[in-house]
Parts: C-alpha cells; sequence; structure tokens
C-alpha cells in the first residue's frame, strides 16, 4: 500500500492500555507501516514491541507473561522503594528485549516519552539501552521502581504529560500522527479505597503539575479512542481478548486512517 508518512503515538493506562495492540493489528494487517513509532508507560511497551518486529500475536503472547505475584518484591516492599522490583522488571523484559539493545541499533525509529519531574517537562528517548528507557518511561511512584537514571536524568511516568506530542514527531519528516489510547485508563476511586486511592492520589498531584492541558496544545491529526472494557488495570492475562476487541473497534476507523493517509494500491 502507498500512504503519506505518518507516526504513531500510543498513551498508556496499565493492562487496559495494552489492548492498543489490536490497532496495531489493523496497521499490520493493512500493511500500514508507520516511520516513527512513540509511546509512554504501557504504550511505550506496545511501541517496542512493534519496532523490535513483533507481530500482533506475539506482543498479547510476550504481555500475558506478565503475573504481578512474580513483580512483587518483598524486600524492595520493605526498604519502602515499590512494590515491583527493579530486577524482577528488568528479568521479565530481558525474555522478549535482548538485555544490550539500544534504541538506535532498532530497526524502525522508536521514540520513547518520559517526565522529568525536576524540569516538569516531557523527555523523549531516543538513544540508549531500550529497557532502561522502558523502565523511565513506566517508573510509576510506590508501585514501579522510580524515578529512574536514564543519561544522567531522574526520569517518571510518560503519561504524566499526556500530549501525543505531535510537533516533535513531526520534526522527523511525518505528515501525519495518528494517536492511540485507552478511554478510561485511570479509575476514579472512592475517597476510602485505602492503599490504592493513595496511589491514585499521586497520580494526580504529579499529573496536574506536569501535564495539564497538552493534548489540546499539540493535537494529533487522527485518534483512536478505544474502550477495553472488561479488562482490568492489571490483569495482563486478558489482554489478549481485550486486544481482539479493540481490534473489532479499530476496523471501525479503517477508512478514516486511509483517507488521513491517503492510502492508494501499489
Amino acid at each position: 500500500m502507498k500512504h503519506k508518512k505518518f507516526a504513531i503515538s500510543i498513551k498508556g493506562g496499565a493492562a487496559k492500555g495494552l489492548g492498543a495492540i489490536g490497532v496495531v493489528r489493523l496497521f499490520q494487517e493493512e500493511s500500514l507501516q508507520p516511520e516513527v513509532i512513540a509511546g509512554s508507560s504501557a504504550g511505550a511497551i506496545v511501541a517496542a514491541m512493534y519496532t523490535v518486529g513483533m507481530k500482533w500475536f506475539e506482543m498479547s503472547r510476550f504481555v500475558s507473561q506478565f503475573k504481578l505475584l512474580k513483580m512483587v518484591n518483598i524486600r524492595s516492599i520493605i526498604k519502602g522503594s515499590s512494590v515491583i522490583g527493579e530486577q524482577n522488571l528488568r528479568e521479565i523484559f530481558s525474555n522478549y528485549f535482548d538485555p544490550d539493545l539500544r534504541l538506535e541499533d532498532l530497526p524502525n525509529k522508536l521514540v520513547i516519552f518520559t517526565s522529568n519531574p525536576k524540569t516538569n517537562t516531557r523527555v523523549y528517548i531516543t538513544k540508549g539501552n531500550l529497557i532502561t528507557a522502558l523502565m523511565a518511561s513506566m517508573a510509576y511512584p510506590v508501585i514501579l521502581p522510580s524515578p529512574v537514571n536514564h543519561s544522567g536524568q531522574y526520569l517518571i511516568d510518560g503519561d504524566l504529560t499526556s500530549s501525543y506530542s505531535t510537533s516533535y514527531l513531526k520534526t522527523y519528516g511525518v505528515e501525519s500522527v495518528i494517536g492511540i489510547r485507552s478511554q478510561s485508563p485511570i479509575p476514579n476511586l472512592r475517597k476510602n479505597a485505602g492503599y490504592l486511592s493513595k496511589i491514585n492520589k499521586v497520580y494526580g498531584m504529579l499529573k496536574d503539575g506536569i501535564g495539564i492541558n497538552a493534548d489540546l496544545a499539540d493535537p494529533c491529526d487522527y485518534e483512536i479512542v478505544f474502550n477495553p472494557k472488561g479488562q482490568s488495570l492489571l490483569n495482563f492475562g486478558g489482554v489478549g481478548d481485550t486486544s481482539d476487541r479493540v481490534y473489532a473497534q479499530a476496523l471501525t476507523h479503517k477508512g478514516d486512517i486511509f483517507k488521513v493517509l491517503d492510502v492508494s494500491a501499489d
């Protein structure tokens, strides 16, 4: 298929955000290859898998192996670091990504979004160790190892700066940026929801301080918002079924995507 040069920018939302695999499936089946693949948090995982050449069904198989109990590290909890241990997470990523793989050596252009809480800005990672970059994009206080040192900067969750970074991605020569996100990545919890309520409060405080109205200031050219109904934030085993449902939703966007990208047969 002939089409305009484009980028995709994928937001996160834990296991809900991984439903974006269903949208990737549409691109792969229609032979629509983006020039640049970008993502934040869970979206960065999908973007990385896409960039290294995984097929959508391989992606589903990979993330289904994320078992929460296997990631929890008691020693890390006792030390007050995080619920999920750094080494546990690195080992899981190492099952599918070469531990020494660097972003600049990938077959396609990958941009990983992170946030710098010191400067209240978004940071674009395009070089350096892939697994460390993914962990920086996911770094969430209390739950995941945070902050993560990448090239001398201490970084946290890329979703805390909410933009699709359309203007930045277009510096790579693409004509269009397609944004992909879950309809409701973070639930509104009751005030008495205990530990989860505290986590949600941390998210709200950080997000309000870093990325207010960023989407409105720098919108994508076309947005695919999918509904991960039935998918919990931490049930990674259900991502395969969710991505199948998201694929069905993505098909309803096919005509519009073809128009945006000016798709034509060779």
